[in-house]
């Protein structure tokens, strides 16, 4: 009887292994850095290990970012000569194979043009990401930005219970941008749904049309809080 005992426990502790299926959703704190969703991920290494990085989960860009330094580490393959860039410079770089969100693995095989941005020690300025997780990625899945618990939750469709009013929205076909339809001062507006950017953009034609129209609307010329974008020049206008 103790043979039996030692011999079957391991079969037991083997199946139990086996019946383990892969998370539908998963849920992971987020740090909010300078308005920016910043979450941690894991990137796989040449040499079968892994790696904690911070990732930007930026659904208002459709291109992946990612550091000089990471792309090098995951022995991806710069391409072409590098290119002036918001924040310096880049160089067209192969998408890593996937990345895993609080154990859910997420597939990038389908990224057609991925980005790496050069001799900085992140994807945007003041920001902790190595590497942005873009709306070509973020499109095939359901995602909650729960802001006010820092939670970020990503899983297959139809997985995640969502509460408050729907909206309509139209989605790009290609690449997963978002825009929704809006009426300000009675005028028909389409507004993209960027919960990547740091700050609300507007265009200045449009602020210039609304405060001639309604003068006695609060304004202001200049930031009205801390928050960094690209480090632009006309950022201060």
């Amino acid at each position: 009887m103790k043979l039996r005992q030692v011999m079957v426990a391991p079969v037991v502790f083997s199946m139990a292994v086996g019946a383990q299926t892969a998370p539908k959703s998963v849920t992971v704190p987020v740090t909010l850095d300078h308005n920016r969703t910043i979450i941690d991920v894991y990137v796989s290494l040449p040499e079968s290990t892994s790696k904690r990085v911070r990732a930007w989960v930026d659904n208002g860009n459709s291109d992946l970012w990612i550091t000089e330094a990471l792309a090098t580490k995951l022995g991806l393959s710069l391409r072409g000569d590098p290119k002036p860039a918001l924040a310096g410079k880049e160089r067209a770089v192969e998408a890593p194979n996937r990345i895993e969100i609080g154990g859910m693995t997420i597939p990038l095989a389908g990224i057609k043009d991925a980005h790496a941005m050069l001799e900085r020690e992140s994807v945007a300025p003041g920001s902790s990401a190595e590497i942005t997780i873009p709306s070509t990625v973020l499109r095939n899945y359901d995602v909650l930005f729960d802001y006010p618990n820092r939670q970020f939750t990503i899983g297959m469709p139809g997985s995640i219970q969502f509460a408050g009013e729907s909206l309509k929205a139209m989605v790009n076909s290609e690449n997963g941008l978002i825009q929704i339809p809006s009426k300000i001062h009675g005028e028909e507006h389409n507004l993209a749904l960027d919960v990547g950017a740091s700050v609300t953009l507007v265009s200045g034609e449009l602020l210039a049309q609304w405060h001639k129209a309604q003068p006695a609307w609060p304004h202001m010329v200049g930031a009205i809080a801390a928050a960094n974008m690209w480090g632009a020049a006309e950022e201060t206008a």
